[in-house]
């Protein structure tokens, strides 16, 4: 005996399975592994990974080198790049990995 298809269809989503593409944020506080559970998951699903620090601007780069906090102000850039990266990637077949720090005030004003 088969099984309806719309039971079939119900079925967890695999890799393969046609959907507009996902963006899968990792989020926690620096050092917790969050480049590498998202570079391991890349490796199984085939996913894209990129690194959220790639997205800033190189004065947060040379503020962040420096050992200098950055400020609301400072990340607003940052936010935009990632944005427009998003957009970019969800006009792609493939889902992203997006390992993130946000600070409370990039959370609260997003």
């Amino acid at each position: 005996m088969t099984e309806p298809v719309e039971e079939q269809e119900s079925d967890a989503i695999s890799t393969t399975a046609v959907h507009k593409p996902w963006v899968i944020f990792i989020m926690g506080v620096a050092g917790t592994g969050k480049s590498t559970l998202g570079t391991r998951l890349a490796k199984e699903t085939g996913w894209l990974f990129l690194d959220a620090d790639d997205f800033h601007p190189s004065s947060n780069v040379e503020k962040m080198r420096r050992g200098q906090p950055l400020s609301s102000d400072d990340r607003w850039p940052w936010l935009e790049a990632l944005r427009l990266g998003i957009d970019q990637q969800q006009r792609k077949p493939q889902s992203l990995l997006l390992p993130v720090l946000p600070s409370k005030a990039s959370i609260a004003r997003s």
